[in-house]
């Protein structure tokens, strides 16, 4: 636990991070490397690798917020929830070490600092964040970022300083988890990231005087690229990877910030051990023995198909935006072509009855979730005044075959009573849908699967004259019970 007098004399960072979402380079091969992983905790394995979903940790993260003083705001977290209390205590002492290096430790040695925050420069406020972006598979990934606003001498403003501190450790031993860790045994990771790297880098033109690479996290390149080390700083999230770049790679100038590199699961292709390393189906580690809650990784955008069009039809307006991964089924990709048109009928219609120009918007986008495209439908008319919106949720299977709401559950198990739980629940928090029946809604409801839940939406409700639209309600499948539902067997 941090002290309180520490806080209010030490200084808090933030590191600057861009998720790198629109890369298109993927890498799918395994070349060998020799060394043996025999870290204790860990077994050997080799690709091909493919994650279907992630299983989460029954870990809970209890934080503590310490709100400003004297110009300083922190939020930190313990973990609990392991059966060897020992252990639980050794993990959280590293995360206190953690916390402590940032408030603590000297300032990052990042190019021009001393210039730029010389001698005689004061704290003038910050704000010090950890976070829990991976807590999955028996593998805990933290996250400590923060920032550090100095008062310059001689009121010459103010100057900001982030940085960025990781920790990966095995929730069966304790031990930190190296880069090398997460991949395969049969894959040389540091060829497959600095050939990431490298078409990255030549695709920003990073290099240029003065210009930060949104690809390379906001940094630029200061000098040849050398290659990832072996200690390169990392941490995990639930759909890949981020790496980050600071004092300690001096290649990359990313200013008085940290920079980060998102890359995604699905890009490193099936050479990606972390969901299976550290899972052993004898251990027992955690206080709670429920049935294991699975959850579909964060989907890669980056090979995406994009149309948008603009155009008017006498007085109607329309705005088109579909955006959908290369990689679905053809079967998938012409439904979605049918969803582009808008009806005739419903144009001639529009026209005839409006004393103003109509307009329309529609958006179409589809997601992967494991083996599943999920495909949102958002229809928006505005004419005289008045509003009224559309929502269609469409889930197809690895064939390309849409699925209906009993699909989604093994047979026998009682969905139903569940989601018109939800349901109700949703319409009595909103003073407007208090009044109606869950049960003229029920059967009319569009769904969809996402990472960790079952998203609803209901047909259109009349609210008043002028606005019309549905109302949308999840349903958790940790609620549900992950054995109970099909999509992950």
């Amino acid at each position: 636990m941090l002290k309180s007098n520490k806080i209010r004399k030490t200084f808090f960072v933030l590191a600057v991070t861009v998720v790198l979402a629109a890369s298109s380079v993927t890498f799918n091969g395994c070349t060998p490397e020799t060394d043996d992983n025999t870290d204790i905790g860990s077994k050997k394995i080799d690709s091909p690798i493919k994650i279907n979903y992630l299983l989460r940790n029954p870990i809970k993260a209890n934080f503590t917020s310490i709100p400003e003083n004297e110009g300083f705001t922190q939020n930190y977290f313990a973990i609990e929830g392991l059966k060897d209390k020992a252990l639980e205590s050794s993990i959280n002492q590293k995360l206190t070490d953690l916390y402590e290096q940032v408030v603590e430790g000297e300032l990052p040695a990042y190019r021009g600092i001393k210039k730029r925050v010389p001698e005689g420069s004061t704290i003038a406020s910050g704000y010090l964040d950890a976070a829990l972006p991976y807590n999955y598979s028996n593998v805990l990934s933290v996250l400590v970022t923060g920032y550090k606003y100095f008062d310059l001498p001689e009121n010459k403003g103010q100057e900001y300083v982030g940085i960025t501190e990781t920790i990966n450790i095995d929730l069966n031993t304790g031990k930190e988890i190296t880069l090398k860790d997460v991949f395969t045994d049969d894959a040389d990771y540091k060829a497959l990231l600095n050939d990431y790297l490298a078409e990255l880098i030549l695709r920003s033109n990073a290099g240029e005087e003065d210009y930060y690479s949104m690809a390379l996290g906001g940094a630029k390149m200061a000098a040849p690229f050398k290659g990832i080390e072996d200690q390169q700083k990392f941490f995990l999230f639930q759909g890949g990877i981020g790496l980050v770049f600071d004092d300690e790679t001096p290649e990359f100038d990313t200013g008085l910030n940290s920079a980060v590199i998102y890359i995604y699961f699905e890009e490193l292709g099936d050479c990606v051990a972390i969901t299976k390393r550290y899972v052993h189906e004898s251990a027992d580690l955690y206080t709670k023995r429920e049935p294991a809650v699975k959850e579909f990784s964060l989907p890669w955008s980056g090979n995406d198909i994009i149309r948008k069009e603009s155009k008017k039809v006498d007085r109607v307006n329309i705005a088109l935006s579909t955006r959908y991964p290369e990689k679905i089924h053809d079967k998938v990709k012409i439904k979605i072509a049918e969803m582009e048109l808008i009806d005739q009928e419903i144009l001639s219609s529009l026209n005839g009855s409006a004393a103003e120009d109509i307009f329309i918007e529609q958006n179409i986008w589809a997601y992967l979730f494991g083996e599943y495209t999920v495909v949102y439908q958002y229809t928006g008319t505005y004419q005289d005044q008045k509003f009224q919106g559309y929502n269609a949720y469409h889930t197809y299977d690895s064939k390309g075959n849409e699925l209906a709401l009993k699909d989604l559950f093994h047979e026998g198990f009682a969905y139903e009573p569940i989601i018109k739980r939800n349901l109700t629940e949703m319409l009595n928090q909103n003073p407007e849908t208090q009044g109606l029946n869950p049960n003229d809604l029920y059967d009319k409801l569009e769904f969809s699967i996402s990472q960790s839940e079952l998203m609803f939406i209901t047909q259109p409700i009349r609210f008043d004259e002028n606005r019309t639209y549905p109302v949308a309600f999840t349903v958790e499948y940790e609620q549900i019970g992950c054995d109970n539902l099909t999509i992950f067997d």
